[in-house]
């Protein structure tokens, strides 16, 4: 019996002694983890959002440069027709065109 008691405290200083190796425990753990864990998928929704966005915008970017492009061929096309006219008018004859460079 007395062996028991002995070998009980010396479990108990052992135990004590793994517990305060273990250094302060931080009561709100619990608490900010759920925070920083709402802050996180807070933040995750965000970003996912602003990359739909993001390729939302390219998406629209690409289709106006593509419109611009093809009206400016028109329009380009249409003064190129007219001018050679209008050059013949003003001038009593001749050529004259319109021409893109790079």
């Amino acid at each position: 019996l007395e062996e028991d008691i002995e070998s009980l405290r010396k479990k108990v200083k052992l135990t004590k002694m793994s517990i305060e190796e273990l250094g302060p425990v931080n009561l709100n753990a619990i608490e900010q983890f759920e925070e920083i864990n709402e802050r996180y998928t807070f933040l995750n929704e965000q970003r996912a959002d602003l990359r739909a966005a993001k390729a939302t915008l390219e998406q629209l970017i690409e289709e106006m440069d593509k419109e611009v492009k093809e009206r400016f061929k028109e329009t380009f096309h249409s003064v190129q027709g007219h001018f050679s006219e209008v050059f013949k008018s003003l001038f009593g004859g001749g050529q004259a065109e319109l021409r893109l460079t790079d």
